[in-house]
C-alpha cells in the first residue's frame, strides 16, 4: 500500500488526528524545509509526522550529527513509521506520545532545548485546552535561537501564534491538496 493510500485510510478512521485526506507535496516540504538553517539545526522534533512525508525531508537535511525525534500519537501510523524507516537511521527516533509532552519526551531523550520544531498537528480541530498546551511545551523546547515551523489549512493558529512566539514568517502553498499557509515563530 502506498503512503498516500495509508495516509488516506488513516484519516477516514481519524480525520481530527490528521486534518488533511492527502500527505504533504513535494512543494510543501521543500518550501518548510527552505524556513529552517540546516546547518545550525542539530534538534529537531516533529509533531504528527503522519506517514514520515516530512520526515524523509528533515532526514536529508539533518546533520550527520543531528537528531530528530517525531512523536505520533496514533499507534497503527507508529508502527508504520517504524516498517518503513526501520532502524536504518540512528538519527531518528520515533515516539509514540503527544506533542503537548515534548518536554519530558526531550528529557528522556537526553536534549535540552530543540533547534527546530515542525508541526503539521491540525491546531484548529484540537481541544482549545490541548492547543494551549501543545504550544505552551513548543515554548518551553525551543532553544534561544530555536524555530518552530508550522503548517496548517487555515489561519486559525495565527492568534494563538502570537500569544505565544514572534511571528517571523506566514506564506501559501498553492501546490498542495489542501492549500497550507506556513508559518515560522521564534522565542523573541
Amino acid at each position: 500500500m502506498t503512503d498516500a493510500m495509508i495516509f488516506l485510510r488513516m484519516f477516514l478512521r481519524y480525520p481530527a488526528m490528521l486534518g488533511s485526506v492527502w500527505p504533504s507535496s513535494s512543494s510543501l516540504c521543500s518550501r518548510l524545509m527552505r524556513l529552517a538553517d540546516w546547518n545550525e539545526t542539530r534538534y529537531v522534533v516533529e509533531y504528527g509526522p503522519g506517514v514520515g512525508t516530512i520526515t524523509r525531508h528533515i532526514l536529508e537535511r539533518l546533520r550527520s550529527d543531528g537528531m530528530l525525534i517525531a512523536i505520533e500519537k496514533n499507534p497503527e501510523l507508529v508502527e508504520y513509521l517504524r516498517d518503513r524507516f526501520g532502524f536504518g537511521d540512528s538519527r531518528l527516533k520515533i515516539v509514540h506520545g503527544s506533542a503537548a509532552d515534548v518536554r519530558t519526551i526531550l528529557t528522556q531523550h537526553g536534549i535540552g532545548a530543540a533547534d527546530c520544531i515542525v508541526s503539521g498537528v491540525p491546531f484548529s480541530l484540537l481541544p482549545a485546552r490541548e492547543a494551549q498546551r501543545i504550544l505552551h511545551q513548543t515554548r518551553e523546547s525551543l532553544s534561544p535561537q530555536g524555530k518552530l515551523l508550522i503548517y496548517q489549512f487555515s489561519n486559525a493558529i495565527e492568534q494563538r501564534l502570537r500569544c505565544h512566539f514572534k511571528l517571523e514568517h506566514s506564506g501559501r502553498e498553492m501546490w498542495n491538496f489542501l492549500p497550507a499557509r506556513t508559518y515560522v515563530a521564534s522565542l523573541a
